[in-house]
């Protein structure tokens, strides 16, 4: 069997910790859930988490389902993957042709069971077959790949966005439910679960999706690890590194790394690493004399959140709908519209009687009801944060571009 190319990026920093406490919990035999707001840097992490898994010898694959529209689709993708660790490309084919018959056949109308549970679903009396084939060549797959005592470590990349998009074609719900239950018992068979470790990451939380529907426990063996932004000193040293880096390096002092990320308000890597990108692109003409200094990071970030770079944050506004559906995602622009509107945020009480207003007709416990559950997960994602009855904008970049792109 091949050793696979490396996974992790050279702009990978940090996370000593965190890998540290990843790699000890894959190697006591855990499937892990990174659970993180978005832009933190899970896929990145979980990338060089393959990288660790190789070096130990491990085999080590990375499958990104964010595309996948069907099942069929879905098994496609895992198929393609194995095949790039090694295994016999007939074991591979044989996945992808059962995948190919599911595909056929959709869209179709039968009871697809899993052996616990049964659900009803919009398709031909031959689905339940062409699925069941399909979960199996799965299980033998992955049977063949530790036939003898190899361990697995793969990487599964946004199946939530996945999901989302199977949710919404008919008998969606039930189909969720059909492929969470699958891959339940696929984690935990007997055959694989001392060999094969899963890591979970994606820009929607797994753990809120199957929350909403009430399928946590289709997720019950998973390990929630959860990722935050850097740690202020270490978000310092990310900046003066990101500086020196590149043809175009220069250098950065202590204190105006340090401004640089009370800028951005929130050191996630990705808006420092936009901040410095920003900072290497100002043209001559817009630099001050004494490059780099306060008025070259007040000038960076004002072209961050200019029109024309919009399509650095218009990510976070795309996945509202699929986060929420159409109908509620109305809500959580009404609420993040209201909190924009000052650096500080407004209050839990203003945003009741806001919701209120939209629906005066509205059961009030509902409308509560709903508030909480809508604050709670665009806490969780990255988008608000509260602290004594009070929620803002956590990043003051996404605020801003809330404020002046979003929030008319």
């Amino acid at each position: 069997m091949r050793r696979p190319k490396l996974f992790s990026s050279p702009d990978f920093y940090d996370r000593q910790w965190e890998q540290y406490q990843f790699q000890r919990l894959l190697t006591e035999g855990q499937n892990i859930l990174v659970t993180a707001p978005r832009r933190v840097g899970k896929t990145e992490l979980a990338r060089k988490l393959l990288d660790w898994a190789t070096d130990q010898g491990w085999l080590a694959t990375y499958a990104n389902v964010e595309h996948a529209q069907t099942e069929a689709d879905f098994f496609d993708e895992l198929a393609k993957v194995l095949l790039d660790v090694g295994i016999r490309p007939g074991i591979g084919d044989q996945l992808r042709n059962a995948g190919a018959r599911l595909r056929k056949l959709l869209p179709a109308s039968a009871k697809v069971s899993d052996g616990e549970h049964s659900f009803e679903l919009a398709f031909n009396s031959d689905i339940e077959d062409a699925l069941r084939e399909a979960q199996e060549r799965m299980n033998q797959l992955l049977e063949s790949l530790t036939s003898e005592g190899q361990a697995v470590l793969i990487g599964l990349d946004e199946l939530p966005i996945f999901l989302s998009t199977l949710a919404g074609q008919p008998g969606g719900e039930a189909r969720v439910a059909a492929i969470l239950n699958w891959f339940r018992k696929l984690r935990c068979a007997p055959s694989l679960l001392p060999r094969v470790r899963w890591l979970l990451c994606g820009s929607i939380g797994l753990d809120t999706f199957v929350e909403q529907r009430k399928m946590a426990g289709s997720i019950n063996d998973l390990r929630p690890q959860k990722l935050g932004p850097f740690e202020h000193p270490i978000a310092i040293e990310f900046v003066k590194l990101r500086a020196r880096s590149g043809t175009d390096s220069f250098e950065v002092a202590d204190e105006l790394a340090e401004e640089v990320v009370n800028q951005v308000g929130w050191p996630l890597p990705y808006y420092l690493r936009l901040m410095v990108d920003e900072l290497k692109a100002l043209p001559p003409f817009k630099r001050s004399k004494s490059f780099p200094s306060s008025a070259d990071v007040k000038e960076a970030y004002a072209a961050l959140v200019s029109p024309d770079k919009k399509i650095q944050f218009v990510h976070w506004v795309g996945r509202l709908d699929l986060q929420f559906g159409k109908v509620a995602a109305l809500t959580a622009h009404a609420i993040l519209k209201q909190c924009c509107q000052k650096p500080e945020g407004t209050t839990k009480t203003r945003l009741r009687t806001m919701l209120i207003k939209r629906n005066p007709h509205g059961d009030p416990e509902t409308i509560e009801r709903e508030l909480v559950d809508l604050l709670s997960v665009l806490e969780r994602d990255g988008y608000l944060h509260g602290e004594d009855n009070r929620w803002a904008f956590r990043s003051f970049l996404l605020r801003d571009f809330w404020l002046r792109h979003v929030a008319f």
